[in-house]
């Protein structure tokens, strides 16, 4: 479990290209170092995907929403 200060992050979901772009860098990192953490992350990306989360600075969040509501 990560500990982090929620006054400055806070956890949001995981969009589809963020599952993306994560998993071409634990490939990358699997392909370079031969892993074993990585390969079995990769032997059940459908299931162990879902166990990742994303933690943003509120800034982005707020500037997002900004967005949104224009």
């Amino acid at each position: 479990l990560l500990k982090a200060n929620g006054d400055y992050i806070v956890k949001t979901a995981m969009t589809q290209s963020d599952t993306k772009k994560l998993k071409r860098i634990v490939e990358d990192y699997f392909n370079e170092t031969q892993s074993s953490k990585a390969k079995y992350i990769l032997s059940d990306w459908e299931n162990i995907s879902n166990r990742f989360c994303k933690y943003v600075p509120h800034s982005m969040v707020e500037k997002d929403l900004m967005v949104e509501n224009k």
